[in-house]
């Protein structure tokens, strides 16, 4: 997984992980910065180093991109026209109906909802609503937004042209935090609104902090430290980790190497930041190549719209947020004919998916990966694969691998539909069903849906796709005719979960607690069919022991709960998992 995917699992965390409370300083029963603050534990190594001037590509790759060393370049995106254009009014009006994706403030499960459904908005909607709701926007930038943002000259040119990614926004009314994580590719974050306070921790520390274990090809990751209460006696390891901070101003960019980790905490009423991604692959060049950076201009920026970027985003339908990159797929998969100029399609297979997947990785995106190369690698009509086969791909074939090898359904505007089961919906529609009156109750399903945390646009969309004669009434003779369809939506963008493993009881005990505390009924919720607690905590935990085999007959249930009359000749034979 990429670091924008894994970015966004955690960049807007913030989780409470005991009910300590926290010890000031070092008493001598405690060593210093137990339960504080993370960096109290020990003094800063200092800021990172600043440049009031922007230095030649050469220069920023020669000291920093090489050796993954943080910098920050004072004021320079204050050169960007977004700088002083990007008001609420101004982005309102000009790029009001364009779509962005969402995070969570604070909740790592929790998904908000927006105008387009879960975790998608316009940004007119968005900016209406931004201050009074827990989330903000983080999204790759709609091509219309970009020829107001400008690339730093020091990355335009030389081995860093063509090596450009994406870029992305930030957008949020401030007062959000990270995990400590680390991301899979080098970034510059540029920050227009607010301030940011940055902790990094170099590479060479990871070995003394507690990270969440995750399969072997990932880059990306978390540490399941409390960023609040840092608990030194647990985890005494950690009082060995240096780290330098960097604090930024409206104007600032920071440079940010990838697999550095990193916390992140925001403030003021309104944040704003862009961040430009480039190729992790550049910090491992043995030379730099300097094609075209001579003649450079380092006064002038160029705008996003003027650069080569591989992933970009027209503001409507599905982004390619946080893919891999292409040319560094390629890399890899040509290591393999380093001595062989054929390799049998069965080892080609065999040797992809072991790099791709370790054993914590799951069987289900192995096979995963097994037909997304046998698709376009051809593996299903030849007993062997050549490096010539290989070498010939276009950049744009290796894009659409890069795409269908780290599929993310949050990019999709069918992404709803990946977060909730076929069994889960068929359970809400059996219960929303009038077995008297033969109609589902489309105000209860709207509700009983959205208790599970879908959106209600999309529960309307549901509501729509059955009832086939818009008279805005849904019988019985309706669901069986347009139930599976709406079921095989849920069931065809389902993705084999990406395992991550964390052993850490405080982590565990917290999240356990969230989820208690998530299947709590309100006081006020008792649904008309009267429902009993179990009913009601299956439906907010999504049914996820699954219904007991067997229950119930009949293609739906009443509102009492009983199966309605039927012809037993009329049943038919159906998998439990997907029928209504």
């Amino acid at each position: 997984m990429s670091s924008v995917k894994r970015l966004i699992l955690i960049a807007v965390v913030a989780i409470t992980l005991s009910d300590l409370e926290p010890c000031q300083g070092d008493n001598g029963d405690h060593p210093r910065g137990h339960l504080e603050r993370l960096g109290n534990h020990i003094d800063s190594d200092g800021h990172v180093q600043i440049y009031d001037e922007i230095p030649s590509a050469r220069d920023f790759w020669e000291k920093h991109v090489r050796y993954r060393k943080p910098a920050v370049f004072r004021g320079v995106a204050k050169n960007f026209e977004a700088y002083n254009l990007w008001t609420d009014d101004y982005l309102i009006k000009k790029y009001g109906d364009l779509e962005v994706k969402l995070e969570s403030k604070a909740e790592k499960k929790n998904i908000p909802v927006g105008s387009k459904g879960k975790g998608r908005d316009t940004i007119s909607d968005f900016l209406h609503t931004y201050v009074q709701k827990d989330s903000y926007i983080v999204s790759q930038i709609p091509d219309p937004m970009s020829a107001e943002v400008g690339v730093l000259p020091c990355i335009t040119c030389g081995s860093f042209k063509n090596r450009i990614l994406e870029a992305n926004l930030w957008l949020s009314s401030g007062g959000t935090k990270s995990l400590l994580h680390k991301d899979a590719d080098n970034a510059i974050n540029c920050l227009l609104n607010g301030t940011k306070d940055w902790l990094l921790i170099h590479p060479k520390y990871e070995k003394f902090i507690p990270m969440a274990k995750e399969a072997k090809s990932e880059v990306g990751g978390f540490s399941v430290i409390n960023v609040d209460k840092v608990n030194i006696e647990k985890y005494p390891n950690f009082k060995k980790v240096h780290y330098n901070h960097a604090n930024l101003s409206p104007g600032d960019c920071l440079y940010l190497p990838y697999a550095y980790l990193h916390h992140v905490r925001s403030y003021g009423s309104k944040n704003v930041a862009v961040s430009v991604l480039f190729a992790a692959g550049l910090s491992h060049e043995k030379a730099f190549k300097d094609d075209g950076c001579d003649s450079q201009d380092r006064s002038t920026f160029a705008k996003l719209t003027d650069v080569n970027m591989v992933w970009t985003y027209p503001g409507h339908g599905p982004q390619t947020l946080g893919s891999m990159d292409p040319m560094e797929l390629r890399d890899s998969i040509l290591n393999h004919f380093k001595k062989r100029s054929k390799i049998p399609v069965k080892v080609f297979l065999k040797e992809l998916t072991t790099i791709d997947n370790d054993e914590d990785e799951g069987l289900g995106m192995i096979k995963l990966h097994q037909k997304v190369y046998t698709k376009h690698f051809g593996l299903d009509k030849k007993d062997y694969i050549t490096a010539e086969e290989v070498n010939a791909m276009t950049f744009d074939q290796w894009k659409a691998l890069a795409v269908d090898v780290d599929p993310d359904p949050a990019n999709t505007e069918e992404y709803e539909y990946a977060l909730f089961s076929p069994k889960q919906i068929r359970n809400i529609i059996r219960k929303c069903f009038n077995g008297k009156d033969k109609v589902l109750n489309p105000n209860k399903f709207i509700k009983k849906y959205m208790k599970i945390g879908g959106s209600e646009k999309i529960a309307n969309d549901i509501l729509q796709k059955l009832d086939s004669n818009s008279d805005q009434r849904i019988e019985e003779k309706e669901l069986n005719e347009n139930g599976q369809s709406v079921l095989q939506l849920f069931k065809e963008h389902s993705m084999p979960p990406k395992k991550v493993i964390v052993k850490d009881e405080e982590y565990l005990k917290a999240e356990a607690e969230e989820d208690k505390q998530e299947a709590q009924p309100d006081e006020d919720d008792e649904d008309d069919d009267g429902m009993e607690g179990e009913d009601r905590e299956g439906e907010r935990e999504g049914e996820r022991e699954g219904e007991r085999e067997g229950e119930g007959e009949g293609e739906y249930d009443d509102e009492e709960g009983e199966n309605p009359e039927e012809d037993p000749r009329n049943r038919q034979e159906k998998d439990s998992h997907d029928e209504l």
